[in-house]
């Protein structure tokens, strides 16, 4: 996808900027693919040696992350 094809308002951000916005913060949503479709979560995170770690219980997000499903996160609360 070309810059002209973007949508408005979606830029592509570099390592480090998204590195920075990861730390800004400690709130954000989790998208994991799970039996064929999107399943979003809110999460506490904090940044750790440049991991994002969080706390879960058995599930769904587990689940997928042991997976190797697609993971993905979403700032826009």
């Amino acid at each position: 996808m070309t810059a002209s094809e973007r949508p408005e308002g979606i830029e592509n951000l570099s390592a480090s900027q998204c590195w920075e916005r990861f730390r800004s913060t400690d709130l954000d949503r989790l998208a994991v693919t799970a039996a064929g479709h999107p399943e979003i979560f809110p999460i506490n995170y904090v940044v750790d040696h440049g991991c994002l770690v969080f706390r879960t219980a058995p599930g769904t997000k587990l689940d997928a992350a042991l997976a190797g499903a697609s993971i993905e996160g979403n700032r826009r609360l």
